[in-house]
């Protein structure tokens, strides 16, 4: 599986204007509403190809060199469809207008530790996930497609999730992938217990491959902003990990 780092810097281009809402340090997640579950697992990312090459090849400037890789959950929520463009190819909207800047808000996390990201769920209680995406050094010129496709069901009464660790490796200028999962519960536990103001219950789930019917449940929007806050919300990412 190959990932072309040239495919987001285009879509960069039609970016639109997304505000941030400013991060707390050290701060307790909300209790999830009734429609609502916070999922919780870690991305870990690496690659062996030289960053100083990459960022030569893209002239990030040096001052933009240092900063950790980030990672960008992918967004759902119920009532995605898809729907097929004037030339063919598939797009995806959805019927019910969702606020990207709260989720936009709370998506990304610094590459490597842990994420308790809120989804809102529908009656089925079926949450889609698609693809996250790597920003190497933070950088929105060095995005890496993490591929992840699979649907699970959120048990009735459950509000927080656990879906594992997930092991990215890019190999080579092609950015060649490879993937596992592994189990770490109990760590998962004792982070997320940091960041509750009451101890809460976290609940494993299975996790399932998409089924063909399954496509106008889900979709993956790339999270969008102006370029000139892209760094100001990289650096205060960054500093919320040097802070775990």
């Amino acid at each position: 599986m190959k990932n072309k780092v040239l495919i987001l810097s285009i879509i960069l281009a039609v970016f639109t204007n997304i505000s941030f809402a400013q991060s707390d340090s050290k701060k307790t997640i909300g209790t999830p509403s009734e429609d609502q579950v916070i999922v919780v697992g870690r991305i870990h990312f690496s690659t062996d190809i030289d960053r100083n090459y990459l960022y030569d090849a893209f002239e990030i400037p040096e001052e933009r060199r240092d900063f950790k890789d980030i990672v960008v959950l992918p967004f759902y929520t119920p009532g995605m469809i898809q729907k097929p463009s004037k030339s063919g190819s598939i797009s995806y909207t959805t019927i019910l207008k969702p606020t990207l800047s709260l989720f936009n808000s709370k998506a990304w996390v610094a590459n490597n530790n842990y994420f308790y990201i809120k989804y809102t769920v529908g009656p089925d209680r079926i949450l889609y996930l698609t693809s996250a995406t790597a920003f190497i050094g933070g950088s929105h010129l060095l995005p890496v497609m993490l591929p992840m496709y699979f649907k699970i069901k959120i048990p009735e009464d459950e509000k927080y999730i656990y879906i594992g660790d997930f092991y990215y490796h890019a190999e080579g200028v092609d950015f060649k992938l490879s993937a596992n999962v592994k189990d770490d519960f109990d760590s998962a536990k004792e982070a997320l217990d940091t960041v509750t103001k009451d101890e809460v219950s976290l609940c494993r789930v299975v996790k399932q491959p998409f089924d063909a019917d399954d496509r106008l449940g889900f979709a993956h929007s790339p999270i969008q902003t102006l370029i000139n806050q892209w760094y100001s919300h990289v650096e205060e990412v960054s500093e919320e990990a040097e802070l775990q």
